[in-house]
């Protein structure tokens, strides 16, 4: 999914300009980007949904507002400053912050300076942060810690906040983001299986999470500010638990920036780089030793099978630096990320009905339902029409003779095995194992231009293969999977003031998915095909057989899936 679009938004703050040489060449750069983009068409629109904003009224010791106060909010961890001026009602506003701890720092002549560290801004927040300065002659300077208490005034909606803390701590089979959507309130999951989020990179699927009934469908998932969905509503590339910063979760009255979706929003930020170099290492191991049997291997007297899962990675971020060549301290950062899977996956037991011993060599007389009785069989060739009715004569003692079973069904039940349940009815029980592996990587790019411009660029890829032995250890109707998930993202902001900012967003998207029966061609004519059959063959895969109460042989075929881009913009 390819997508792009660019917001501006607008309040009533004067601003400060630049010169009129650097706005002519920035201003330039914007506008023939935003001229592309709307050079795109009329198309559906995607949402703003990075950073945070810090706003606020500054007041004098009696409650008066102070006009002209200039005021600073700095990252704490990469020391960029963005610095505004009040107007004349005293308001200030920081739009567009990157998530993190900042201080907020004003002066003005006659006052006291005023400091206030340790203010932790989420995205999608509109903090607002207010400062009473003091006289000069009576204070030299306020100093103020920790982030104000926040009621939501702004809004009629319901946010939910997950921080990276949460996001990486808490309990989650599989380490698989998405599922821990499901811990908010008002959360429903529409398809409960354990197995749904147990691939860290196993998102091919809807969301599967109904927000306050709103439906699972509707849901808008994006990472970095893009749109990151396919068709069917499922996440796309989903990145790994340690390397997200936050995630936020959007339901009811919906502001227009998130008019494409009619259930809720669901927004990654992945995290970036800071000025200290800072990196994780991780390592989860799970294996049948901490398993329970499950009941009908226990039943079967079958032991719990190998299953092992080992999830490994790391990460590291920092400032950008070339020796002799370029120090992207207060500026460049980087943040890369890696994690590896390597499993042996317990296929989940299943109880099939399979030919008996008697049953190969034709005797049918102690074949039964589950209810008990016998299942009679009739001998094909001597059907006939007696009156207005076919009719057909049953085989004697329900036995077929020797020289009527075909040599190719006799080679095709060779890789049928023989039942490990007693009767003639689902008799046959198999859980193997399969071993899967995945790796993803990820890499986040931030770039400042003096306080009033960012560049961010991110690019994530998983890949993984898994061979699914079916319900037989033959593997006839086992098939391999190979896939593979891309997403890059690319933003440019520019703060014109605090009255006025352009947002641009562009994200391409892709899936590659290869699905392999593990039966060959040569497979296929080791049965006994005749030639004059198999040369007019379209497929070269082993033949799907099904039979009512039966396994079936070679349930899926060899299949090819791409996932297109397509364009969203939007200039508003």
């Amino acid at each position: 999914m390819f997508n792009a679009f660019a917001a501006i938004n607008s309040s009533h703050i004067p601003f400060s300009r630049a010169t009129s040489e650097q706005m002519q060449i920035r201003c330039g750069m914007v506008f023939l980007f935003a001229v592309a983009l709307a050079a795109l068409g009329a198309l559906p629109v995607a949402a703003q949904v990075t950073g945070g904003i810090i706003q606020g009224i500054v007041n004098d010791p009696q409650g008066a507002a102070i006009a002209n106060v200039q005021v600073t909010a700095t990252n704490s961890d990469t020391s960029v400053a963005v610095t505004t001026r009040t107007n004349a009602a005293g308001l200030y506003e920081f739009p567009s912050l990157n998530p993190g701890i900042y201080s907020i720092a004003a002066k003005m002549a006659g006052f006291a300076p005023y400091l206030r560290s340790g203010v932790e801004l989420t995205m999608q927040q509109r903090l607002p942060v207010d400062i009473v300065m003091q006289l000069a002659g009576v204070q030299q300077s306020v100093e103020v810690i920790g982030t104000p208490t926040v009621v939501e005034t702004e809004s009629a909606g319901a946010s939910h906040l997950l921080q990276s803390d949460a996001v990486a701590n808490l309990p989650n089979f599989g380490r698989n983001v998405l599922s821990l959507v499901q811990l908010v309130a008002g959360a429903s999951p529409t398809n409960p299986s354990p197995d749904l989020y147990s691939n860290p990179g196993g998102s091919f699927r809807p969301s599967s999470v109904s927000f306050n009934g709103s439906p699972a469908q509707g849901n808008s998932i994006l990472v970095n500010g893009v749109v990151n969905q396919y068709s069917n509503g499922a996440m796309g590339f989903t990145p790994n638990t340690y390397s997200v910063q936050e995630v936020r979760i959007q339901s009811f009255a919906l502001s227009a920036e998130y008019g494409q979706s009619s259930g809720s929003v669901i927004a990654f930020e992945t995290k970036s780089g800071t000025n200290k170099p800072h990196g994780t290492l991780w390592y989860f191991h799970n294996e049948e030793a901490f398993n329970a049997n499950d009941f009908f291997a226990n039943r079967a007297g079958q032991t719990r099978p190998q299953s092992r899962k080992n999830q490994f990675g790391g990460n590291f971020g920092g400032p950008v630096y070339i020796p002799r060549l370029y120090n992207g301290r207060n500026r460049t950062f980087f943040f890369f990320d890696y994690e590896g899977v390597r499993d042996r996956n317990l296929n989940a037991s299943t109880v099939n009905s399979v030919p008996t011993e008697r049953e190969r060599q034709g005797d049918f007389s102690q074949t039964r339902a589950l209810d008990g009785r016998t299942i009679q069989i009739f001998n094909p060739f001597t059907t006939r029409l007696v009156g207005s009715a076919l009719t057909r004569d049953p085989f004697p003692g329900n036995v077929i003779p020797s020289s009527l079973i075909n040599q190719t069904a006799v080679n095709i039940l060779k890789w049928v095995p023989l039942p490990n349940l007693p009767g003639s009815a689902q008799n046959y029980l198999y859980g193997g194992t399969y071993p899967t592996g995945n790796n993803q990587w990820g890499l986040r790019l931030d770039h400042h231009i003096g306080d009033r411009n960012l560049f961010s660029i991110s690019y994530g890829q998983q890949t993984g293969g898994s061979p699914f032995p079916g319900s037989l250890p033959s593997g006839i109707n086992g098939y391999t999977t190979n896939s593979e998930h891309r997403l890059l993202t690319l933003g440019y902001t520019r703060i014109f003031s605090p009255s006025t900012m352009l947002t641009l967003r562009m994200g391409v998207q892709r899936y590659w998915e290869r699905v392999t029966p593990l039966t060959t061609p040569e497979d296929r004519d080791a049965l006994g095909f005749s030639k004059d059959f198999t040369s007019i063959l379209r497929s070269t895969n082993f033949p799907r057989i099904a039979c009512a109460d039966m396994v079936t042989l070679n349930r899926i075929s060899r299949a090819t899936s791409f996932y297109t881009p397509n364009v969203r913009a939007s200039i508003t």
